[in-house]
């Protein structure tokens, strides 16, 4: 614990003197996951779209931890980092939501009622299936919140960290280990816990995934690729389909720590534009997917649909980005930009 203490006094040093610097690698790290989101979506079989699901939303839980862990989000008072992180994820939520709710109006008219809609807003059941991951991120993140505070009121860092590890890892394997038949609010906290698992993961150990270590890193990218054709079609932590336990864990472990070390060596302009707009392009692809097939009117679309789907969306998030960061950055959570007059 004394080593770990030193490390992490080390990175919160650094961390001081950087305040006003974006960690680039994470921003390269979130570029190729948001690929791999918008590539399986496309592609909703095979073994890439298999490899990405074994851990990609895993990985993006573990990123949210590192950053908390860097900001030293959790030493803030309590009252203003929940304002914070409603502030973050509440208004996003319900724009993308809003996103979802248009589409569905476009391709299906008012099969549902407005009441039909909204109920799925507020129980999480979305309009927007990838709305899952902010709604589950929103509440995992006030968890965790919770949780440390009251850690750290009776017990020193080290050892509320430690406690808060071990505490969020058996969550996270018991949430896991329960049958999928479970009432709606349980199914929504075992999505809370799994996913407060992994910002723990990334909280605590976030000098260790973040020191460099390339090797180790396309070795566990590596793993993670081995383990997912033992797991194939399964692991998908928003219908909670894990397959074999220890695979799941396995790959999304590997796979998240291998794309952090990955995204330190490839930080290329367009990579970290992706990582950067990732929340944008991660609430806004699926609409965008769902109104080009409704477009072609192609239901059972062939591969080189699927390619083509995939490259149109990128091209079109490219002025969807542009216009919410100039216009309207309150809708991803962003304050408003400021005039100099």
């Amino acid at each position: 614990m004394t080593h770990f203490q030193n490390i992490s006094s080390q990175e919160s040093n650094t961390t001081l003197t950087n305040a006003s610097k974006r960690d680039n690698s994470l921003d390269a790290a979130k570029g190729l996951l948001i690929l791999m989101v918008v590539y399986a979506h496309c592609f909703t079989e095979g073994v890439l779209h298999d490899f990405f699901f074994s851990f990609h939303m895993a990985a993006f839980f573990v990123i949210s931890g590192i950053t908390a862990a860097i900001s030293q989000a959790y030493h803030r008072p309590i009252w203003k980092s929940v304002r914070k992180i409603v502030r973050a994820f509440v208004v996003p939520y319900l724009f993308f939501e809003a996103l979802g709710i248009l589409q569905e109006l476009i391709r299906n008219g008012f099969s549902q009622t407005w009441k039909g809609l909204a109920y799925n807003t507020l129980t999480l059941r979305c309009n927007n299936i990838v709305d899952w991951f902010l709604g589950t991120l929103l509440f995992a993140k006030l968890f965790a919140l919770v949780l440390n505070k009251g850690l750290r009121k009776s017990l020193t860092q080290p050892t509320a960290n430690f406690i808060y590890l071990l505490g969020s890892a058996v969550l996270m394997i018991v949430s896991v280990l329960i049958p999928k038949t479970t009432p709606f609010p349980v199914f929504i906290l075992r999505r809370v816990l799994i996913a407060n698992g992994f910002i723990a993961i990334g909280m605590v150990l976030e000098p260790l995934i973040r020191r460099e270590r390339l090797l180790f890193g396309i070795i566990a990218f590596s793993g993670a690729f081995v383990l997912s054709l033992l797991n194939p079609g399964f692991a998908d932590i928003n219908e909670l389909r894990f397959g074999l336990p220890w695979v799941f864990f396995g790959a999304a472990l590997l796979g998240s720590y291998g794309v952090i070390q990955i995204g330190k060596r490839i930080g290329f302009s367009p990579l970290l534009w992706l990582g950067k707009n990732s929340l944008i392009i991660m609430g806004t692809h699926i609409p965008i997917l769902l109104l080009l097939r409704f477009a072609s009117n192609d239901t059972a679309p062939k591969l080189w649909n699927r390619a083509l789907d995939f490259v149109l969306i990128l091209v079109l998030e490219i002025p969807i980005v542009w216009l919410i960061n100039r216009f309207a950055p309150f809708l991803i959570g962003k304050p408003r930009r400021r005039t100099v007059s």
